[in-house]
C-alpha cells in the first residue's frame, strides 16, 4: 500500500487506513487524502460506495444471484466495460428494467445513468399497485351501475310517458334504482377504507426512507435504528413468503412496523396459493377475473392452465356424462387457443393411467403444484415483488461486497482459518458462520484494479508486491530469510518459496 496525506490529517494516521484496508482486503492500493478534516466514516464511505447491477440476458428473467459491481452514477458503458471490453464495439442500444427507467424496459445508449437495484423498491412498489388496483375496481363499479341505472331509467320514462306504467310500477322501478345506487355507495365506502388503508402505508413508507435520507453518516446512531428497522421488515416478508403468516403478523405488530409490511397482501395470496395445492381453483379463477386487464397486458396464461385443469379432472372421472361435459367445457375456454385448445382435444383420447406424454404429466397429482408455482410467480411479477425473498437478496449483496477469492482459497493456512467466529473482527466471511454460506455467491466485480509491477506469491496462495512485502517484513522485524504474511503474521515461510507471478 502507499498512503499519502495532501496536508496533515486531524482525523486520521496511515496505521489506522493501513489497517482498515486490510480489513476490507485491499493490499495492493495507492490512498491519496486531499482532505485534511476527513474522518474514518468518510474514508470508509469512500470503500464502499459500490453498487450491485443485475444484468438481464434476452428472453430470460433477470438473475438476482449474478450481480456486477459499479461506481455510483455509472453509466451503460460503464457496464459494458465490466461484461467485456470489446462490446461497446457492436453497441446499439440497451434494454433497462429497475429504478433507472422511465418505463419498464427502456432503451438507452451508452449514456444513460444506471441506479442502484434497491432491496426497498418493493416497499413502494405494492402499495401503489394496489392503490392502483381498487381506483380501477370502483371505477368498473361506477361505470357499469351507471349504465344500468341510466337505462333503467330510460325504460321506466318511455314506460310511464307512453301508460305502458303506472304510477305504482314506476315507483317501483324508481326504488330500485335507488337501491342500486345504494348498493354503489357501500361498495364504493368499502374502497374507500380500502384505499385510505394504502395511503397511510406508502405514507409511513416514503417517511422511513425519508429518515434514511436525513441520516448525515453510517456511524450515527440513528442509522443503526433505522437499520433494525429495515431487518425486521426483511425478517417479516420472509416469514410471510414461507408460509408462517401469524408470526409475521405478530413480528409487525411487537415491532410496530404493520404499515411497512405487506401482511394482508401476502395473506390473500397464501390463501389463494393453498386452495390451489387442495385441488381447488375457484379462489384462483376469480383472482384472475379481479386482475384480467393486467394479466393480458402482460400475456400471461394462467386463467388457461386453470381451465385445462378443470378440464382434466372432468375427463379424470372416466364417465359419459363427465366426458359430455368435459367437451363443452374446452369448446366454451380452450377452443380458441391452439395450444390449450390441441392438449383438451388430446385428454379427450387419453385416460388417467396413460403414459402418453404430455398427457401423463397432466393426469399427475403433482400438477396442482405446478400451478401453485404458476400462481404465486404470477402474483409477484403482477406487483413486481422479486422472486426470492429480499432477506436473501440483501444478504447476498452483502456477502459479495466482502467475499474475496482468499475466503474460499484451498491455500488458506490453518491460522487464518482459525478465525472461527464473527466476533473476532478479522474477515467476516472467513468466519465458521458466513464461509459456507458466502460460497456460492458471485464476488464484487470493480472496473479498475492496480496490480504491483512485482507481483509475487506465497505457498498459501496469496499475492503481494515483491518490494512492500520485503518493506512490510523489515517494519515487522521478520528474520533474516523469512517472510510473514500481512494477512496473518503467525504465517511464516522462508524466502526461497516466495515465488514470482506473471499476468496472463
Amino acid at each position: 500500500m502507499k498512503i499519502t496525506f495532501q496536508a496533515p490529517p486531524k482525523n486520521l494516521d496511515e496505521k489506522m487506513l493501513y489497517n482498515i484496508l486490510r480489513d476490507y482486503k485491499m493490499l495492493n492500493c495507492e490512498v491519496l487524502v486531499r482532505d485534511e478534516n476527513a474522518t474514518v466514516d468518510d474514508f470508509i464511505d469512500v470503500i464502499m460506495k459500490d453498487h450491485r447491477k443485475y444484468i438481464k440476458w434476452k428472453g430470460i428473467d433477470p438473475d438476482f444471484s449474478e450481480a456486477l459491481i459499479v461506481r455510483s452514477n455509472a453509466t451503460i458503458e460503464d457496464v459494458c466495460d465490466q461484461v467485456h471490453r470489446t462490446l461497446k464495439e457492436s453497441f446499439k442500444y440497451a434494454l433497462v428494467w429497475g429504478a433507472s427507467a422511465r418505463h419498464v424496459p427502456q432503451r438507452v445508449g451508452l449514456g444513460h445513468v444506471v441506479a442502484d437495484e434497491d432491496v426497498d423498491q418493493p416497499l413502494l412498489r405494492l402499495p401503489l399497485e394496489l392503490s392502483r388496483k381498487t381506483f380501477k375496481s370502483a371505477q368498473r363499479n361506477v361505470e357499469k351501475t351507471m349504465i344500468d341505472v341510466t337505462k333503467d331509467l330510460q325504460s321506466a320514462a318511455n314506460a310511464s310517458i307512453s301508460g305502458k306504467a303506472g304510477p305504482d310500477a314506476t315507483l317501483a322501478s324508481l326504488d330500485a334504482l335507488v337501491a342500486k345506487a345504494q348498493t354503489l355507495k357501500r361498495k364504493l365506502e368499502s374502497l374507500s377504507i380500502e384505499q385510505d388503508g394504502h395511503h397511510r402505508a406508502q405514507k409511513a413508507r416514503i417517511l422511513h426512507l425519508n429518515d434514511l435520507y436525513h441520516i448525515p453518516s453510517l456511524s450515527d446512531v440513528k442509522f443503526d435504528e433505522w437499520s433494525r428497522v429495515r431487518l425486521d421488515r426483511l425478517l417479516v416478508d420472509y416469514l410471510l413468503r414461507n408460509g408462517f403468516t401469524e408470526s409475521a403478523r405478530q413480528l409487525a405488530k411487537v415491532k410496530g412496523i404493520e404499515e411497512l409490511c405487506d401482511v394482508e397482501a401476502f395473506v390473500s395470496c397464501g390463501k389463494v396459493e393453498k386452495s390451489l395445492r387442495q385441488g381447488n381453483t375457484e379462489l384462483c379463477l376469480k383472482w384472475c377475473q379481479e386482475n384480467k386487464g393486467a394479466l393480458k397486458k402482460m400475456n400471461n396464461s394462467l386463467d388457461l392452465e386453470l381451465r385445462l385443469q378443470q378440464m382434466v379432472e372432468l375427463v379424470r372421472n372416466d364417465d359419459l356424462d363427465s366426458m359430455m361435459k368435459a367437451m363443452d367445457y374446452a369448446r366454451i375456454y380452450l377452443a380458441a387457443e391452439p395450444e390449450f385448445g390441441s392438449l383438451a382435444a388430446g385428454l379427450l383420447a387419453h385416460t388417467a393411467d396413460t403414459e402418453v406424454e404430455p398427457f401423463q404429466s397432466l393426469f399427475a397429482q403433482d400438477r396442482w403444484d405446478h400451478i401453485a408455482g404458476l400462481f404465486l410467480t404470477t402474483h409477484h411479477e403482477l406487483f413486481q415483488l422479486p422472486p426470492r425473498p429480499m432477506l436473501h437478496i440483501a444478504l447476498s449483496a452483502g456477502l459479495s461486497a466482502l467475499k474475496t477469492p482468499a475466503c474460499h482459497s484451498s491455500f488458506s493456512s490453518p491460522s487464518s482459518s482459525a478465525a472461527n467466529s464473527s466476533s473476532s473482527g478479522v474477515c467476516p466471511i472467513c468466519s465458521t458462520e458466513l464461509n459456507e454460506l458466502a460460497r456460492n455467491v458471485p464476488y464484487a466485480q470493480h472496473s479498475k484494479s492496480i496490480v504491483e509491477h512485482d507481483p509475487v506469491v506465497l505457498p498459501n496462495g496469496r499475492i503481494y508486491g515483491q518490494e512492500r512485502l520485503l518493506a512490510f517484513n523489515e517494519k515487522v522485524a521478520t528474520a533474516e530469510g523469512r517472510v510473514k504474511d500481512p494477512m496473518d503474521l503467525e504465517v511464516e515461510f522462508g524466502t526461497e518459496e516466495v515465488r514470482r507471478v506473471f499476468i496472463a
